[in-house]
């Protein structure tokens, strides 16, 4: 719980004060004091200024007096009751938080003995370090732990709850009305038929799920799912946890990939989660490493996570509400690497990190996106996703043209659903598609039942009167 503090003796007493209250509690050094916005946490947060402003303090105890020479700050922001140690403002109280001017690191390390002193074992030897922390916590603790304990959750739990019930009634709307959609057009898009009918089957699925617990039975799952995210919030599992109307947003640590018998540090993350849009968009924090513009290997530059076998477990934990497992889902694809499927390879956020060959990345830098599609230097490492990488930086058009790899049919793809609605467009266009300027390929994806109204009334499939009719046939006849 403490392992970030170095001197044993506060370490101790931190563990010891945490074991006596039975609660969770932090101690870091911060070099600037965060605003009084900053969301609440289920634990006593101990913060001691260790930044560049510096100055000394003669601290009186029952004991003696101790000097104090190291990181001093002028003040600690908003207070709810200020901290003094005889005369000396030391610090003060704000709801779970304990702030403190001075390094407590500090001062211990400097009450410390001389690691040459000589000590008498008949005279009872008094710290005073030990003394100010006391005189500190024995009235700041139990303030601190006191608002950790009466802290409103259950408004929040209120708050949480309601937008869940909210979604779950605009998505059952949704569901219902798309279900009606997609029945009167599974008839008529006869290509699209297995894609509406999957889709089908999981809204069918999702909403059976809904109307088979109460709406009691709901509020009671989001009131346990909420006290869940708590338990995550004190664990320190995640950070700055904002719900809200329809969105559930936190910030991880640094997380650890364990891989190839190293252990890579990335991060932190802020994470968004859509849950109407069963949607993911991860994002570096300040502070967090970053390759070519990429905080993670398998998250996009823009923040889109490429999921892989992971995305229909996500898409179903959010679809279902289980906003909790989706967030425990997401942590374990922090902390996943898949070798040959990212966008930069993990081996590059090792600070040792060396390139044997700088050709590679003097050719990476001087080239564009297609000539890495086209290179044949198997042995470059930015051959690993490279195609994906040319995709994400050209239009659909600059692919439907070009070919030389497997997105060429991707964006055709694209363009066709694009122009579902429209056909006749494909006859117009004048791209290296096959699809282009094809009337037969227009007329045989609808089997004729858009020709009626299809703008383009010079076509030879366009309906006509009988003479007209009988002139198109003519037209079209192979000359004897």
């Amino acid at each position: 719980m403490f392992d970030n503090v170095a001197h044993p003796g506060l370490k101790a007493l931190l563990a010891f004060e945490a074991t006596r209250h039975q609660v969770p509690m932090e101690y870091r050094e911060t070099d600037a004091f965060p605003p009084p916005s900053t969301p609440f946490v289920p634990r006593v947060e101990v913060l001691a200024y260790c930044g560049g402003e510096v100055g000394g303090l003669s601290i009186a105890l029952p004991g003696g007096s101790t000097a104090y020479d190291g990181p001093l700050a002028a003040a600690c922001g908003l207070l709810d009751e200020e901290i003094r140690v005889g005369d000396v403002l030391v610090g003060g109280i704000t709801g779970n938080r304990i702030v403190l001017r001075l390094s407590l690191e500090a001062l211990f390390h400097q009450a410390d003995p001389p690691s040459d002193a000589t000590l008498d074992p008949t005279t009872p030897t008094v710290n005073l370090a030990h003394q100010v922390f006391d005189a500190i916590m024995g009235k700041a603790l139990s303030q601190a732990v006191q608002s950790v304990r009466a802290h409103d959750w259950r408004t929040e739990a209120d708050t949480y709850t309601q937008m869940k019930l909210t979604i779950m009634d605009r998505s059952t709307r949704e569901w219902r009305e798309e279900l009606s959609r997609n029945e009167r057009n599974i008839d008529e898009k006869t290509w699209e038929i297995m894609g509406l009918v999957t889709r089908n089957e999981r809204l069918r699925e999702a909403l059976s799920g809904f109307q088979d617990a109460t709406r009691m039975a709901h509020r009671r799952r989001a009131v346990e799912e909420h006290g869940e995210m708590v338990k995550m919030l004190g664990a320190g599992a995640i950070h700055n946890l904002h719900c809200n109307d329809g969105q559930v947003d936190f910030e991880t640590d640094r997380v650890t990939i364990d891989y190839d018998d190293y252990d890579y540090v990335l991060g932190p993350f802020r994470v968004e989660m859509n849950l109407a849009e069963s949607a993911v968009r991860i994002t570096g924090l300040p502070g967090a490493p970053k390759v070519d513009g990429y905080y993670h290997p398998h998250v996009a530059s823009g923040g889109t996570p490429c999921l892989g076998n992971m995305a229909p477990i996500i898409a179903k934990t959010m679809g279902a509400g289980d906003v909790v497992g989706a967030i425990g889902t997401v942590l374990e694809f922090l902390r996943s690497y898949n070798h040959g499927n990212g966008y930069v390879d993990l081996m590059r956020w090792n600070p040792d990190y060396e390139d044997d060959d700088d050709k590679h990345e003097s050719c990476f830098d001087n080239s564009s996106c297609h000539d890495c599609v086209v290179c044949s230097d198997s042995d470059c490492p930015y051959r690993d996703g490279c195609e994906h990488r040319c995709w994400e930086n050209h239009d659909r058009q600059d692919c439907i043209d070009c070919g030389d790899c497997g997105y060429r049919d991707t964006a055709i793809q694209q363009c066709r659903e694009e122009h579902e609605d429209t056909p006749w467009a494909c006859t117009e266009c004048s791209s290296s598609c096959s699809y282009a300027g094809d009337i037969s390929e227009c007329h045989d994806s609808h089997n004729g039942g858009r020709c009626g109204d299809c703008p383009l009334t010079d076509c030879v499939r366009h309906p006509r009167d009988d003479k007209e009719n009988d002139d198109a046939t003519e037209a079209e006849a192979p000359a004897a």
